[in-house]
């Protein structure tokens, strides 16, 4: 049996949700695209829930936005002047500059019985 949910201190309890209702809302929200989808999904949040929840659930869409943006600003403010000074002072930290091509010769297999004692 579930227990009553308060979600305010000495609020009404939220009763669980009919299954008719749930039925609706979620053959609503098949037939639309997912864009419209989002919005469908964040108003039905604010009927069914108060407005702590609503905005619990538009805060974790903006902090997958700002994690995005900070790992693009931690490359381009980070990353790309390393690289470039980098390169002004002449680092090779990969070993590249050297060798002419990436191509290397293939090592023949070992054809001896010994590497099937030791497969791996």
């Amino acid at each position: 049996m579930q227990r009553e949910l308060i979600t305010i201190e000495g609020g009404r309890p939220k009763t669980r949700l009919s299954l008719v209702s749930a039925y609706a809302v979620c053959s609503l929200a098949i037939l639309m695209p997912v864009r419209v989808r989002l919005l469908f999904t964040l108003a039905i949040n604010f009927i069914y829930n108060h407005l702590f929840a609503t905005g619990r659930v538009i805060l974790s869409f903006v902090g997958r936005r700002f994690t995005g943006l900070l790992i693009f600003l931690t490359y381009f403010a980070v990353l790309g002047p390393t690289s470039l000074l980098a390169r002004l002072l002449r680092r090779d930290y990969l070993g590249t500059a050297d060798a002419g091509s990436f191509f290397r010769p293939k090592e023949p297999p070992d054809a001896g019985a010994e590497r099937l004692l030791r497969p791996y």
